[in-house]
């Protein structure tokens, strides 16, 4: 069976049919791409009319366009402007969970990983237990500069010299 990894993210019940029958799976959140599950009693029943067997499925975790999994952890990339990376600031990044806040620390650097503790995978079976995000900041260079931006990046040019 193939999920989203937003469903493996925050657990999911899904119907299916099986021979006929409907049946409900509840899906834990945390859980791996290749995890088997077992169905009790819900599989084919034995030659000359025996107790049916259980049922195995296996579940496929899709590959997700914002972020990638490594066990527990999540890595995602975020835009930030070139203003917020030299001057600090605040950017916004869509989680699981919701809309979340990040820091950008002053005079950070293109291709920087901050570590969002407990901001991954929860891990399966375990209550309150988290994996990891790490956000590598993309920094955006400004483009059609004006004039007076022009100006102002040489006075900060001829600064440095």
């Amino acid at each position: 069976m193939s999920i989203t990894l937003e469903d493996a993210y925050l657990g999911a019940e899904k119907m299916f049919d099986l021979d006929g029958q409907s049946i409900k799976l509840k899906i834990k959140p945390g859980i791996a791409d290749g995890q088997t599950l077992k169905l009790g009693g819900k599989g084919t029943a034995g030659h000359n009319g025996g107790t049916a067997g259980d049922l195995l499925l296996r579940i496929h975790v899709l590959k997700d366009p914002v972020y990638e999994r490594k066990i527990d952890d999540l890595y995602t990339d975020i835009r930030v402007n070139l203003y917020s990376a030299v001057l600090g600031g605040k950017a916004s990044l869509r989680t699981f969970k919701g809309t979340i806040n990040i820091n950008i620390p002053k005079e950070s650097q293109n291709g920087k990983v901050l570590r969002l503790q407990g901001l991954g995978m929860p891990k399966y079976g375990k209550t309150n237990m988290f994996g990891d995000l790490y956000v590598k900041l993309i920094i955006e260079i400004p483009t059609s500069l004006s004039e007076k931006e022009t100006e102002l990046f040489k006075e900060l040019s001829e600064l440095r010299k």
